[in-house]
C-alpha cells in the first residue's frame, strides 16, 4: 500500500455535473504510473442492469480551465453490477499540463444493448456486435472515412422465394394426378 501512495499526485471526488441515471464518476486519482501521468477513475452504476462497457471522452483541462486535449476511452469487458462501484484497472495517460478534467459519457453497453443519452432521455439501441464491427471496418477501409457507405444486405429473400416456388412446383407436378381428380370432383 505504501508504494502505491508514493505515486499518487492527487485524488478527490468528481465535482463536475454529470448525467444521472446511467454511470457516473465518483472519485479520481492522478498518479504517476511507469513515469507517465495517469488518470484513474472510479465509476458507480446507477442503473438496474449489469454494465459491460463504458464509452466516454476525457476532456483534459489546464490550470486556466482551457481544454488541452480530448481522449476517447472505451472501457470494455467489465462487469459492473447494478448499484456497484468499480475502479479502472489501467490509468488514462494524460498530459503533464493536465490540472483538471471533465468526463463526457457517450454510451453504456449491457449485453446486446447500448444506452445513449439523447436530449436528456436515455435511449436503448439493440445491436449485433459482429454487424457493428463490420460496419466500422467498412468505414475505416474508405480513404477519407467520412463517406463510408455500408454494403447492401444480401439477396437472401430473393433466393428463399425462388426455392419456395421451386418446391411448390415440384410438389404440384408429383401430385398432379391426385390434384386433377380432386378438382374434377369439385367442379
Amino acid at each position: 500500500m505504501r508504494k502505491i501512495e508514493q505515486f499518487i499526485i492527487t485524488k478527490g471526488h468528481y465535482e463536475h455535473s454529470q448525467i444521472k441515471g446511467l454511470v457516473s464518476v465518483k472519485q479520481y486519482i492522478f498518479a504517476r504510473v511507469k513515469g507517465k501521468k495517469c488518470l484513474i477513475l472510479r465509476f458507480c452504476n446507477e442503473t438496474d442492469f449489469k454494465v459491460n462497457a463504458i464509452n466516454f471522452v476525457v476532456l483534459q483541462l489546464n490550470a486556466a480551465g482551457e481544454i488541452i486535449d480530448r481522449t476517447p476511452v472505451q472501457y470494455k469487458d467489465i462487469v459492473l453490477l447494478p448499484g456497484g462501484v468499480m475502479s479502472m484497472n489501467d490509468g488514462i495517460v494524460v498530459s503533464e499540463k493536465c490540472a483538471d478534467f471533465k468526463v463526457q459519457l457517450i454510451s453504456v453497453q449491457s449485453g446486446q444493448y447500448e444506452y445513449r443519452v439523447k436530449d436528456g432521455d436515455t435511449v436503448a439501441v439493440y445491436y449485433n456486435a459482429k454487424e457493428r464491427w463490420k460496419r466500422l471496418e467498412n468505414a475505416a477501409s474508405h480513404a477519407d472515412g467520412l463517406n463510408a457507405v455500408s454494403k447492401r444486405p444480401g439477396n437472401f429473400g430473393f433466393f428463399a422465394f425462388v426455392a419456395t416456388m421451386s418446391v411448390l412446383a415440384i410438389c404440384a407436378l408429383m401430385f398432379w394426378p391426385y390434384i386433377k381428380d380432386i378438382i374434377g370432383e369439385v367442379f
